[in-house]
């Protein structure tokens, strides 16, 4: 890629009757880019590429629901394996969670969890 400037560097060169090799050489690019650049006739124009969808694009919803389903089970099986009641824990911690500090949230994971509402 080449600036506007260059180009007209080039431009400039070869009507002073410089030869290709001379100018590739003056302006640091390949003869084959003089070349080309020359037998356009006009200024270079660059646009930007367009973003390219990735394979897994069409899939990106249901791979992000599967990650959020994937906490809740974990949070779940968690909550067994410390022999408390799912639902119940689910329930609290969901009520707790708006006014719990940011300080304080290791309280709600489900080895330091204790119930506050009794039920």
């Amino acid at each position: 890629m080449i600036t506007n400037e260059v180009y007209m560097e080039i431009e400039i060169l070869r009507k002073h009757g410089f030869s290709l090799r001379r100018i590739a050489a003056a302006v640091g690019c390949a003869v084959n880019t003089v070349r080309g650049h020359l037998s356009a006739g006009v200024k270079p124009k660059y646009e930007r590429q367009k973003r390219r969808l990735a394979k897994l694009s069409p899939y990106e919803a249901y791979l992000r629901a599967g990650k959020r389903a994937a906490a809740i089970m974990s949070l779940i099986q968690s909550a067994k394996l410390n022999g408390h009641d799912p639902f119940l824990y689910l329930k609290d911690i969901l009520s707790r969670l708006p006014t719990q500090p940011n300080t304080r949230i290791n309280e709600l994971l489900p080895h330091h969890w204790q119930p506050e509402i009794s039920t």
